[in-house]
C-alpha cells in the first residue's frame, strides 16, 4: 500500500518536473528567438524556430498525455 502511493507521487512529481523542464526549453528559445531576429542573424533565428517547433510540440505531449 506504501509502495504504490510513493510510485504515483513520483510519477506526478516526474510529469510535473518534465512539463517545467520542456516549457523552459520553449521559453529559452523563444528568447534566442528574439536575440536572433534583433542581431539579424539567420543563424541562430532558423535553428530557434526549429527549436520553438520541436519543444513546443513536447510540451503539448507532456500536458496531453500527464492528464490522460
Amino acid at each position: 500500500m506504501v509502495s504504490n502511493a510513493l510510485q504515483e507521487t513520483c510519477f506526478i512529481t516526474g510529469d510535473e518536473r518534465d512539463r517545467q523542464a520542456w516549457s523552459t526549453h520553449l521559453v529559452s528559445a523563444c528568447v534566442w528567438l528574439v536575440h536572433g531576429i534583433r542581431q539579424r542573424d539567420p543563424a541562430i533565428y532558423f535553428a530557434c524556430i526549429s527549436w520553438i517547433a520541436l519543444d513546443a510540440a513536447i510540451v503539448t505531449g507532456v500536458l496531453v498525455f500527464a492528464s490522460g
